[in-house]
């Protein structure tokens, strides 16, 4: 949400571009996300019998065309595991994808990010995860009696 209605963080030198994507993929057993440098984790359990990942890409350079010229550059993996490729970093400018994941409740996660947070909330399964420089959550809601 903060990404569509343009509130994001940043240096205030330096255009910013930000652009969501959305892709529905299969359930399966065990999901691995690699957040990468600066990209935060967001799982969240439900009773879906899919996988929606919502991708949210953020660049910053010295003009707002750069910036999108760079967005245009990240491609979203979507395969054995879950990871952002793109430009390799210019002068002044870079760039970071986080994911708000919705999954199948019964999953096993494998996480990892730097400089990003990780959430997880109501999943049932092995979790591993693993951040330097961000936080961690991990919520589970009680199940109706």
């Amino acid at each position: 949400d903060d990404c569509r209605s343009g509130h994001y963080s940043g240096d205030r030198d330096r255009e910013q571009y930000c652009d969501v994507r959305e892709q529905t993929i299969p359930a399966r057993s065990q999901l691995r996300v690699d957040g990468r440098e600066n990209g935060g984790i967001e799982i969240i359990g439900s009773d879906r019998k899919d996988i929606l990942v919502i991708s949210k890409i953020q660049a910053q350079a010295g003009s707002e065309s750069d910036a999108k010229d760079i967005a245009g550059e990240i491609r979203i993996d979507i395969g054995d595991e879950i990871r952002a490729e793109g430009p390799s970093k210019r002068w002044r400018s870079s760039w970071s994808v986080s994911y708000e994941i919705q999954v199948p409740r019964k999953i096993n996660l494998d996480l990892s990010a730097t400089n990003g947070g990780i959430s997880i909330e109501n999943v049932d399964g092995r979790l591993e995860f693993e951040t330097t420089n961000g936080g961690i959550s991990l919520t589970r809601y009680p199940r109706d009696a």
